[in-house]
């Protein structure tokens, strides 16, 4: 099994839901559209790694999946070294949420610091919260209100640089229905 349906899978051996009411394979593809769509700001001999960290990105926090899971896995598959399921691992890492009673206590600064040291992270980070503020616009739903507001922070902490500033534009775009300006 490729390693984006066992992923999905995973979540789906959870009952792991999006939005209370729609199966996670859902937010996962949405994700991976997303990253489909700006796959030229990424290297592209190394975009699968990318797919595969973007859907995994949810499987330490939700899936009872653990890091060793996923080296496995990626391992047995054909044309995979074990240094490719280690930076997959590695990116899963740096973008899962720390146990906390709210936000502040789940995004700690080591967790931003993981996000921008960890090479592929602040991508996959960047797929995940467009799928997330999409689904958002599209449904109006009351988590786009604290995309809204947590936005500065957002981009303060991931300290994206030019590199990804296409992404920015649309995350800004999709937010606030213009590009921000940065000061």
């Amino acid at each position: 099994m490729d390693f984006v349906t066992w992923a999905i899978h995973r979540h789906e051996m959870t009952n792991h839901m999006y939005e209370d009411y729609l199966p996670y394979e859902y937010h996962l593809r949405l994700a991976l559209q997303v990253a489909k769509e700006f796959q030229h700001l990424v290297p592209k001999a190394e975009f699968w790694r990318y797919r595969y960290a973007i859907a995994g990105h949810d499987l330490y926090e939700d899936a009872r999946t653990n890091y060793s899971d996923v080296i496995q896995h990626i391992s047995l598959l054909e044309g995979h070294t074990n240094e490719d399921a280690i930076w997959v691992a590695e990116v899963i890492l740096a973008v899962t949420e720390y146990p906390g009673r709210n936000r502040n206590e789940r995004h700690p600064a080591i967790y931003w610091q993981n996000i921008r040291e960890t090479p592929g992270a602040k991508f996959v980070k960047l797929c995940d919260k467009i799928a997330n503020v999409r689904h958002g616009v599209m449904f109006k739903n009351s988590k786009l209100s604290m995309h809204m507001r947590e936005h500065n922070q957002f981009l303060s902490e991931m300290q994206l640089g030019n590199e990804y500033r296409e992404m920015q534009d649309h995350l800004d775009q999709l937010l606030f229905g213009q590009a921000k300006t940065v000061s």
